[in-house]
């Protein structure tokens, strides 16, 4: 099982010289045994390090104004 940790993540961008900064979904989530949390890793960079982020395997979901 691959490790997708958000820590282990946040070290990969770093090695690569990628500013990370913290953000999260803005929305609420149930909170029940069993059910979806709608976690997911995302990460805010800076648009100048998009390209290297892609090219280690990260994907661009959404872009800010």
């Amino acid at each position: 099982m691959e490790d997708n940790s958000l820590d282990r993540m946040r070290v990969e961008l770093a090695a690569h010289d990628i500013q990370v900064y913290k953000s999260n979904d803005g929305l609420m989530h149930i909170q029940m045994c069993g059910s979806p949390t709608g976690k997911t890793n995302v990460f805010d960079i800076n648009v100048q390090d998009v390209d290297k982020a892609q090219v280690i395997g990260f994907e661009l979901i959404a872009q800010g104004k």
